[in-house]
């Protein structure tokens, strides 16, 4: 064993740091500080996650008493992430909609890009989800545009798949005329 190297928990180390020097040269007294900074260690990491659980978009186990607190069923089929994003849904103030809004909506708790556009029909907006159909659940989606949008307004729910593409002409055009065709690679 290298006891230059040890006690290698991170509060015994403090805990020698703060003691009389003759104790770094005891296997003893730095087996004693290990033990002891394990212990400190594990209490701090609990501490840790407590505190991350005060917040719905670090919280883990205590995911549940958000939902809870918002009346939210608990899904333990759902990942981690679709619950968090559903009490930060649930938390956010209701207010007048517009399109931006229920796209940053939607996009936070579907997680995929959406965009909105109004007066497609009268009284109808559009919805078009930036994913391939099997991607998402459509019954998430429709659900959650059910209990945003308007009541006075229908929606039509369009999925959209975004592409780029780079086309190349070689050639020299003069006067509308094609001198010259190279194929560009």
């Amino acid at each position: 064993m290298d006891l230059e190297n040890f006690p290698t928990s991170s509060a015994a180390q403090r805990m020698i740091a703060a003691v009389s020097p003759i104790y770094d040269k005891s296997y003893v007294a730095k087996w004693l500080y290990q033990v002891m900074g394990l212990e400190m260690d594990e209490a701090w990491s609990y501490f840790e996650q407590l505190r991350n659980q005060g917040f719905p978009e670090l919280a883990t186990w205590g995911l549940q008493y958000w939902e809870q607190m918002y009346g939210i069923k608990p899904d333990a089929g759902k990942t981690l992430q679709f619950r968090r994003n559903n009490v930060i849904y649930k938390r956010t103030p209701k207010a007048p909609m517009n399109p931006a809004k229920l796209e940053y909506l939607l996009e936070q708790a579907i997680g995929v890009d959406f965009r909105v556009e109004e007066n497609t029909a009268d009284y109808t907006f559009t919805v078009w989800v930036s994913a391939l159909p099997g991607k998402t659940k459509d019954t998430d989606i429709t659900r959650l545009i059910k209990e945003l949008k308007p009541a006075h307004l229908s929606c039509t729910l369009t999925y959209e798949q975004r592409t780029s593409a780079s086309i190349y002409f070689g050639g020299v055009m003069t006067f509308g005329k094609i001198f010259e065709m190279k194929q560009v690679n």
